[in-house]
């Protein structure tokens, strides 16, 4: 017996406002390599959006800080690095509205762990592949109990 799913019609596409995490921390393209991997530390997260001169110019990720400091080790800490010379540049940037499926593929066909969601070109927030398996969650519940409804005693 084929069942259909309501809630997976065509009028249900959720924009990645609904599941982002709004207003991310950051930090400023000259500060150090340490100082984000500190604030990665204290804020349990893994990925800092980088403003250069107040705007949005990149992302650097927990595992960049990572490869940093296994390729430069000890030397990191004499010399300081800036987030800058490690960060991706032209990250990957949505509006708050673009339909989170769309996104979501996206993050899978790039093989990137993020996306900066901004409104009117100001960041408003970052949805992770965590943000979308959180959302990919909540999507399969609510066909559950779509499907519960369904049943027939």
């Amino acid at each position: 017996m084929q069942r259909h799913h309501r809630l997976v019609s065509a009028s249900r596409n959720p924009s990645v406002l609904s599941f982002m995490t709004p207003f991310p921390y950051s930090v400023g393209s000259d500060e150090t390599v340490e100082l984000a991997r500190a604030m990665m530390e204290q804020h349990d997260i893994h990925h800092l959006p980088v403003l250069r001169d107040g705007a949005l110019a990149g992302i650097v990720s927990a595992r960049d800080i990572s490869l940093c400091f296994d390729v430069l080790g000890a030397a990191n800490t004499a010399m300081p690095m800036s987030v800058w010379s490690i960060c991706t540049r032209d990250p990957y940037v949505v509006e708050l509205d673009a339909p989170l499926e769309q996104v979501a593929e996206e993050l899978a066909n790039r093989h990137i762990g993020s996306a900066l969601v901004t409104k009117h070109g100001k960041l408003a927030g970052i949805l992770t592949v965590t943000d979308v398996c959180r959302a990919l969650s909540t999507l399969i519940r609510e066909i559950g109990r779509v499907d519960d409804d369904d049943d027939v005693a």
